[in-house]
């Protein structure tokens, strides 16, 4: 079963709870081969992710979260989940010196942890 997906269609079962996260962030939270999402996906005890597939007029994704069975309880460590993962890119970008805005950080973000 799939944890995390992008498109505009939200396959998984709701009710819905919307999250905003700067787009920049999308491609670390999804992670090499989907690996970071999976891992958010298990780590929540289970909380799906499908963000919609265009931007915000603010530059933002929309991330849907989900469970089979309503549990705010997992929403929220899912929530807490791709937080770390957005403040572990800022703690890079800090310590490399990064625009925030450049889109070569998520790269070089992905690369690290990769090794």
């Amino acid at each position: 079963m799939r944890a995390g997906l992008i498109s505009d269609l939200n396959p998984f079962p709701g009710p819905h709870t919307n999250f905003n996260i700067p787009s920049v962030y999308t491609e670390a939270i999804v992670g090499p081969y989907g690996n970071s999402i999976k891992q958010i996906f298990q780590k929540s005890g289970g909380c799906y992710i499908h963000i919609l597939r265009d931007e915000t007029a603010d530059g933002e994704r929309v991330f849907q979260l989900s469970c089979p069975t309503p549990d705010p309880d997992k929403v929220n460590r899912c929530k807490q989940e791709i937080m770390n993962v957005v403040d572990s890119v800022q703690k890079y970008a800090q310590a490399e010196g990064l625009n925030m805005v450049e889109h070569k950080l998520v790269i070089e973000y992905l690369l690290k942890e990769m090794k």
